[in-house]
């Protein structure tokens, strides 16, 4: 019985050794078509599409970020001088946002201004919506209540708490102000109704 069994087994490695063997040898004479021009166009937009999808979770998911780290510093402070730690988390988050947010435009320009197949039209034809520039502007007030809203309130409530505070605190305060009015000024500056057209 046992040796029947191993026979079997044996028989059976037999098979499959046989027809890798097979298989292997007919992958070799197959010798694959060069691509067409097509199939390296869909290749590529499948690579690019890739990245920009990847981009735009980055980008929605620092949106997420700064609403759980601003809570989190309201729920955890006991001093007002931990608000500062808002504005700082505001710009990395914000300028990190602001160039996923560029580059997914970019391959969105790069698509319509270099049309690939016949059937791929999304990026061109979801561009010629009337309202586009509306929600554009809308989009652009969300990001700056967002992003430099978010640490420009916490720094007018750290100046507006009673009692003095130390020098080196204000200076600091001092240049997040200053962080937040530059990256506003990078978010309008990036925003597609005020940018220029290369």
């Amino acid at each position: 019985m046992m040796a029947r069994t191993m026979r079997e087994a044996a028989g059976l490695a037999a098979a499959i050794t046989a027809g890798a063997v097979l298989t292997a040898a007919g992958s070799r004479r197959r010798a694959k078509a060069p691509a067409g021009p097509d199939e390296v166009t869909l290749a590529e937009y499948k690579q690019i599409k890739g990245e920009q999808d990847s981009r735009i979770k980055t980008r929605d998911n620092l949106l997420y970020a700064v609403i759980v780290a601003t809570g989190a510093v309201l729920a955890g402070s006991h001093s007002p001088r931990e608000w500062l730690l808002v504005p700082v988390v505001a710009f990395i988050l914000g300028w990190n946002y602001l160039v996923n947010d560029s580059m997914i435009s970019f391959i969105g320009r790069y698509f319509r201004e270099h049309p690939g197949l016949p059937g791929l039209r999304w990026e061109h034809d979801h561009h010629t919506d009337r309202r586009m520039a509306e929600r554009k502007l809308i989009q652009l007030f969300a990001d700056l209540i967002t992003f430099p809203g978010t640490g420009s309130g916490f720094l007018v409530a750290f100046w507006l708490e009673p009692g003095p505070q130390p020098v080196l605190l204000l200076a600091a305060s001092a240049a997040e102000a200053a962080a937040m009015l530059l990256l506003a000024w990078q978010f309008i500056l990036y925003s597609a109704p005020f940018r220029r057209r290369r």
